[in-house]
């Protein structure tokens, strides 16, 4: 029966939607498309090999990731990073999405699709070229130099040992 199916139908994706929630991902109805990504503010480096990408929210989050945003009932918002693994020069699989509801606020993963991750890289570096004046992988490797440089100079540097102060009895 058609009505029966579409019930299977619809229960299995609310089903998977709710377990995807309970594992901290999220997925809405419809994947990204080439004009919801937009990239603002800086580029971050994290934990010393990830660039970090702010992606700007204009298009509607509820129908990509699921949530209950795009609403005059509450004050939720996302933020939503993409990040980029300069040491292995490419895309991360997954979104970073922080959930603000309130003043609390909930971590989750988006995973990209193949199609999404092609969509999104060429924008990602043209971001790059127009923040760093680079493209996206040679500001990778100059940045991965950067923290080697860092990192060696600072194995040179010698221990100073503790000094301890002696206190003056009165």
């Amino acid at each position: 029966m058609k009505g029966e199916d579409d019930y299977l139908h619809t229960y299995d994706f609310n089903e998977q939607r709710r377990l995807e929630q309970e594992q901290n991902i999220l997925k809405g109805e419809r994947g990204l498309r080439p004009e919801d990504i937009r990239f603002g503010g800086d580029i971050e480096e994290m934990n010393e090999h990830l660039l970090n990408f702010y992606m700007e929210t204009w298009f509607n989050v509820d129908e990509v990731f699921g949530t209950n945003v795009c609403t005059d009932e509450n004050e939720d918002y996302l933020n939503v990073y993409a990040n980029y693994d300069m040491a292995h020069n490419r895309l991360c699989d997954t979104l970073s999405i922080v959930y603000w509801k309130g003043d609390d606020c909930e971590e989750y993963e988006y995973r990209l699709s193949e199609a999404e991750k092609e969509m999104i890289l060429p924008k990602m570096d043209a971001y790059c070229k127009v923040r760093t004046e680079m493209s996206l992988s040679d500001y990778s490797a100059k940045r991965i130099a950067e923290d080697q440089e860092i990192a060696h100079t600072q194995a040179e540097q010698p221990k100073k040992p503790a000094v301890k102060k002696r206190q003056e009895e009165r």
